[in-house]
């Protein structure tokens, strides 16, 4: 049995949906032939080097698409996993009319679903927020979270590490994220207790005057397109992070670091509303706006929180994060595989 992974990706769009699909090869392993389609336009250089690449054509509609899809691969022996807003409910309904069996991977609640089986690893989410067919099995919560290997391997770790305020970390994705960036530092620069402060960013990130800003100040390191056993290794070193309430507040709780995260986009809600209500997060609400004196005034209240309340959130990050992921997702592919 082939996977087809079907999603796409670039400076336009973002990496979020391609990031998952690229989680999702990486848990697959040697297993599967894995085939990722994606449409021209994609930043390809994002995708796993070891999984064959098909591209295609930017202009298709969803109707071309699907009939592209059909005349290329037989749908005996392949398994379609879609992520993205445009794989919508017609896309689902004529992938399935075509005989394949779909998964669909999605963040936002707000399609009538024909695929197989959806993934939705937005902690607190319930079948019930859903609309679909009968035959539609959900999958949901953080026991599905779609995580790198690394990330799977910290999050087996039910050490309650001690943490000491003294190494920070700050990623925002998207390409809007340079003056976000720039604040939150700011902020944690005019906290003596920080003596190091860890950033992320992507290939994509190119505003030179917060590149050079960042470069200048000792406390900062500055890491551009870092492979996945490095950010784990960094953020398994810091103690507290500024942080989207995307995939990579997920990598970081998995990491046991505390974590002060909000949502900068609609699409990070529902993980947001997750991480707050399981008492994972120091919660921030909508960041998209925030100054330097905002992050300043939330730096505060984290570090004024007591030692038993940060211990809690390491337990529940344990609780919620339990490194076996792999395994529950490995077994929605074998229940597609298996005959009726």
């Amino acid at each position: 049995m082939k996977v087809i992974l079907r999603s796409d990706g670039n400076e336009e769009i973002g990496y979020g949906h391609l990031s998952r699909l690229n989680s999702f090869a990486d848990i697959l392993g040697d297993e599967y032939e894995k085939i990722f389609l994606t449409k021209e336009d994609t930043n390809v250089a994002i995708i796993d080097k070891n999984v064959k690449i098909e591209l295609i054509s930017k202009g298709l509609t969803i109707d071309e698409e699907v009939n592209w899809i059909a005349d290329n691969f037989n749908p005996t022996n392949h398994i379609i996993i879609a992520d993205g807003y445009h794989f919508n409910s017609r896309y689902q309904k004529l992938i399935k009319k075509n005989g394949y069996k779909l998964i669909y991977v999605d963040d936002m609640l707000s399609s009538y679903m024909y695929a197989d089986c959806v993934i939705n690893h937005a902690i607190g989410v319930t079948k019930k927020q859903y609309f679909g067919e009968k035959y539609v099995c959900y999958y949901l919560g953080s026991k599905y979270a779609l995580l790198r290997s690394s990330f799977l391997k910290a999050s087996t770790s039910t050490i309650e590490r001690n943490i000491n305020f003294q190494v920070a970390f700050v990623s925002f994705g998207g390409t809007d994220s340079s003056m976000i960036i720039k604040n939150a530092v700011n902020a944690l620069l005019d906290f003596k207790r920080f003596t190091t402060i860890n950033v992320v960013v992507g290939k994509s990130f190119n505003n030179l005057g917060i590149i050079n800003f960042l470069k200048e100040n000792k406390k900062v390191k500055l890491f551009i397109d870092i492979n996945e056993e490095t950010i784990c290794r960094i953020m398994k070193a810091s103690d507290f992070a500024i942080v989207p309430s995307s995939t990579i507040s997920y990598e970081l709780a998995s990491s046991r670091c505390i974590i002060a995260s909000g949502y900068t986009t609609q699409n990070q809600f529902y993980i947001y509303e997750g991480l707050r209500k399981q008492n994972i997060i120091f919660e921030m609400g909508d960041i998209s706006n925030f100054e330097e004196k905002d992050f300043y005034s939330q730096i505060e209240k984290v570090l004024s929180t007591s030692v038993s309340e940060i211990q809690n959130k390491i337990k529940n990050q344990i609780k919620l994060f339990d490194g076996k992921q792999k395994d529950r997702l490995i077994e929605i592919i074998e229940s597609l595989i298996k005959p009726n």
